[in-house]
């Protein structure tokens, strides 16, 4: 599988990336099976389509092919209406185009179908009177489109769960770590970047979400991949969990620049932020490497984790307990949601 991975990232360097091999295999494929079901010596229209058709996900294949050839049904369909009535001119290109946009639009068909319709027709005007031609068009974009859909379905990325799980142990690290550094009563400046690494993760995290969706979604309509699939879902979940903490971490992050710079608070939190990063990268490290040693390291952590967000939270009650603070509310709600969430997934 190393060996896999390396091949490709080789091939990549040099322009043969995944996606230009499946379509150049799409295009070569769909000619020649297009040249044994057809008379025509040259049925490009087969090929064209398949490039056409391929696209990063399988969903997306399906439905570029889907659009394809029942913009090129329609519009051959149109062309030769037209080329029954008329010689090819610019009147027929006008009445053609007119009638094939106004129908696609007022039956509210995608744009991809549209401009498919559009052009199907044309060619129809202008090549249909050749034998074969309007059933050949059909024939060969239904062969392109599904030699393409086909070939992206046995073609996928090697493991996209293990670049997933990379991605979930070195997102609960730099969590982990961007909570540590929040340690100590610091000026505006680090209290600053500390919230703007915080935010930073947030989005990172919501782009490693939208990576999850679009592994799931090419996976979807295969069934080659069915352990990949399942695999992918159960991170899925993992990786909606560290975007619950991520998001907890930012308003750690704000309600400590809040008690600093708004209130002027300089508390001690070190130890309580302490152990509670600890028990994230434990989480990451769980997530992905199970093992029971580490099972009983995250619990024994969340263990003393808990104790000591009740410990300092009742000296903080005894050090402010003539104010109300509610930055100190709102750091201790969002610590003992971050581990709720790490139980909730490895209770004890």
């Amino acid at each position: 599988m190393k060996y896999s991975q390396f091949s490709l990232e080789s091939l990549a360097k040099i322009g043969l990336t995944l996606q230009v091999i499946k379509t150049a295999l799409a295009a070569g494929a769909s000619y020649g099976l297009a040249l044994f079901l057809s008379d025509n010596p040259y049925p490009i229209f087969a090929p064209l389509a398949a490039i056409l058709t391929i696209q990063v996900t399988i969903a997306d294949s399906i439905q570029k092919g889907l659009y394809r050839t029942l913009g090129v049904i329609i519009g051959v369909a149109i062309g030769a209406l037209i080329s029954h009535f008329f010689v090819i001119s610019g009147i027929s290109i006008l009445i053609a185009i007119l009638l094939a946009f106004s129908l696609s639009t007022a039956f509210q068909l995608n744009q991809q179908i549209i401009s498919q319709v559009g052009v199907s027709a044309l060619l129809v005007l202008g090549y249909g009177q050749e034998h074969g031609y309007m059933v050949g068009r059909i024939v060969e974009t239904i062969v392109g489109a599904l030699t393409a859909v086909i070939i992206n379905m046995l073609v996928s990325p090697p493991n996209a769960s293990a670049a997933l799980k990379q991605a979930i142990l070195q997102l609960s690290r730099r969590l982990s770590d961007t909570l540590h550094d929040m340690e100590g009563c610091s000026e505006k400046e680090k209290l600053e970047n500390d919230l703007k690494k915080a935010r930073q993760l947030v989005q990172q995290t919501e782009k490693e979400c939208e990576n999850l969706l679009l592994s799931l979604t090419s996976l979807r309509y295969t069934p080659f991949h069915r352990q990949e699939r399942q695999d992918i879902e159960e991170l899925a979940l993992i990786l909606n969990r560290m975007e619950r903490m991520t998001i907890q971490v930012r308003g750690i992050a704000r309600s400590l620049y809040d008690l600093r710079i708004a209130k002027g608070y300089c508390l001690d939190f070190n130890e309580v932020l302490h152990s509670t990063a600890k028990c994230i990268a434990l989480f990451g490290e769980l997530s992905v490497l199970p093992s029971p040693e580490l099972e009983t390291l995250l619990a024994k952590s969340l263990a003393e984790a808990r104790s000591s967000q009740i410990n300092n939270f009742l000296e903080m009650r005894r050090l402010t307990l003539t104010d109300f603070v509610p930055e100190i509310g709102g750091l201790f709600t969002d610590l003992v949601r971050i581990l709720d969430e790490i139980e909730d997934k490895f209770p004890n």
